[in-house]
C-alpha cells in the first residue's frame, strides 16, 4: 500500500483506487480492511515526526505528500526541469 501511495504522490487515491491496486479486488465499502492498514502505516511513518505524509481528504481518500525538505532537488512531473550551465 505503500508502495502505491508513494507512485501516486500528491494525487488523493480514493479506497477503491487502494484495494483494486494493492489487493486486485473491488472496495467494499462496508470493510474497514483499507483504515486500518492506512493507520499502521501512519504509525510506522508519522508517529513522533514534526511532518505527516499520509493525509486524509474526506471522502475523496489518501494523499501521500513528500515535504521538499526532505528531498530537495525532487522534480515534480508537472514542472519542466530546468538545465544550469
Amino acid at each position: 500500500m505503500l508502495e502505491y501511495l508513494a507512485r501516486e504522490t500528491g494525487r488523493v487515491v480514493s479506497r477503491s483506487e487502494i484495494s483494486e491496486h494493492v489487493w486486485d479486488e473491488t472496495y467494499d465499502p462496508v470493510s474497514n480492511l483499507i483504515d486500518v492498514h492506512i493507520n499502521r502505516l501512519r504509525r510506522k511513518i508519522d508517529a513522533g515526526f514534526a511532518t505527516i505524509l499520509i493525509h486524509t481528504k474526506r471522502g475523496a481518500g489518501y494523499i501521500l505528500r513528500m515535504p521538499l525538505v526532505l528531498f530537495p532537488n525532487f522534480i515534480s512531473p508537472s514542472s519542466s526541469p530546468q538545465v544550469e550551465w
